[in-house]
């Protein structure tokens, strides 16, 4: 009998698995592996998942790395974040209005300065993959320089990230509006340099809210939509009552807040809409025909005082779903921190959430809201290999409910309510290592 040929792959990485495999939000499949193991090649893609018993038998690793005591899970996924906002986590006494007046619009000035986006944006992206995300949604300032040195330094970190330059015209100080003309010859620039940069690297298409934009200026971004079909688009929705008053006042003849997008192009699958507290049944339902996603941002609506996110209410129609920390209104770096919040709001709501659907949340949902989903979100053979590797043995107390929990579902929640960043030995974007705990 001939021995079996094993296929040869650069690197076998071994320890607990948790995954999500492809499931609709009403029931994701989560599953477990122990001492399991992935395979992959020499472009970061995965080539097998299963026991590491089983992939040996099939496998020749060049190099294998075995975390004893820790769980490989998929790179989180932050689908809206905020980089100049970065330093102003924590703010007291302000609802969003306000907020932004205060303490948010002097920040991104002086973010837009090249020292300071330069002096802060790799920090930025090394506090990310400390946490465990791997793939980012983020605003940027209104400054096409300072999103230029963003977009360099995610190059540099090896993260993986959609970045858009915010565009604004009015309801804000001089220094952070730009006009129409200006705004589209530099958002064309940056898509030019950096959409598609490195396979990992994007664009976005970024107006802040609709009241800060004319009807010119969103009619451009539009028309940028329609040009660059391959760009997404990001933006705030139904945050704050107050908001959505300044929505009816600026914009007298749309029928709801939701129109002042949706009337200018704004709207389909690849637009990612943050927060969506307050949004109408009427809105919920054109949300839904229009395939818009939805990033929710629960410790920043329990910061502001913005709201409870209707969770049901978009489950019942389909809509991807996915989260975001929202940096610096949200007050932590860590998805797991921010699914925590996730979980304590929809209670406040007397409605539940699933352990498993708090996962798909942060994974495979971020994955589709950004269009990534054939590229990441969980360990399906083919996919990049974007891997956080948790160690649960160096907390004590995670160490004592984990060895006391029965399920796996059980102790992936464990660790939403016992997390810290210490406990993230290493992470992985397209199989390399990008983070390792020293």
């Amino acid at each position: 009998m001939k021995p079996v040929t094993k296929q040869v792959c650069a690197h076998l990485i071994r320890g607990t698995i948790w995954n999500c495999n492809s499931s609709p939000f009403s029931d994701p499949d989560f599953e477990e592996i122990s001492d399991g193991a992935l395979a992959i090649d020499s472009q970061g893609r995965i080539l097998g998942l299963g026991t590491a018993s089983s992939l040996k038998r099939l496998f020749k690793p060049k190099n294998e790395t075995h975390f004893k005591d820790s769980v490989l899970l998929p790179g989180f996924i932050d689908t809206h974040i905020h980089f100049p906002q970065m330093n102003q986590i924590g703010c007291h006494g302000e609802s969003l209005l306000g907020w932004l007046e205060k303490y948010i619009y002097p920040e991104e000035i002086r973010m837009s300065h090249p020292q300071q986006a330069q002096r802060f944006s790799s920090l930025f992206f090394d506090e990310l993959l400390q946490n465990g995300t791997t793939t980012s949604l983020i605003l940027s300032s209104s400054d096409a320089s300072s999103t230029d040195i963003l977009f360099n330094s995610a190059k540099d970190s090896g993260a993986r990230a959609i970045i858009g330059k915010v565009s604004m015209d009015r309801l804000a100080p001089k220094e952070l509006i730009r006009s129409v003309s200006q705004d589209k010859d530099h958002s064309e620039r940056l898509i030019s340099k950096w959409h598609g940069k490195e396979g990992r690297l994007f664009y976005a298409l970024t107006p802040r809210f609709s009241p800060a934009c004319s009807n010119a200026m969103l009619r451009m971004l539009g028309e940028l939509a329609q040009k660059y079909s391959g760009v997404r688009i990001q933006t705030h929705f139904s945050e704050n009552l107050d908001e959505i008053k300044l929505v009816k006042k600026l914009f007298p003849k749309a029928k709801d807040y939701l129109h002042t997008y949706e009337d200018f192009g704004l709207l389909n699958e690849r637009t990612v809409l943050a927060h969506c507290i307050h949004a109408s049944a009427s809105e919920i339902n054109r949300m839904a025909k229009l395939k818009v996603n939805v990033s929710h941002c629960p410790t920043s609506n329990l910061f502001l005082g913005s709201g409870l996110f209707p969770m049901d209410a978009y489950s019942r129609k389909e809509i991807t779903t996915s989260v975001g920390t929202d940096i610096g209104a949200g007050t932590s770096f860590s998805i797991w921190t921010t699914l925590g919040a996730a979980y304590k709001i929809q209670r406040l709501r007397h409605q539940d959430v699933s352990t498993a659907q708090l996962f798909y949340l942060a994974t495979l949902g971020g994955a589709k809201a950004l269009g990534l989903e054939n590229e990441v979100g969980n360990f399906e053979v083919g996919k990049k290999a974007d891997i956080q590797v948790i160690n649960w043995k160096k907390k004590s107390i995670l160490k004592a409910r984990m060895e006391n929990s029965q399920t796996a579902l059980d102790r992936f929640f464990s660790c939403l309510f016992h997390f810290e960043k210490d406990l993230i030995e290493a992470v992985f974007v397209d199989g390399k290592p990008v983070f390792a705990r020293q």
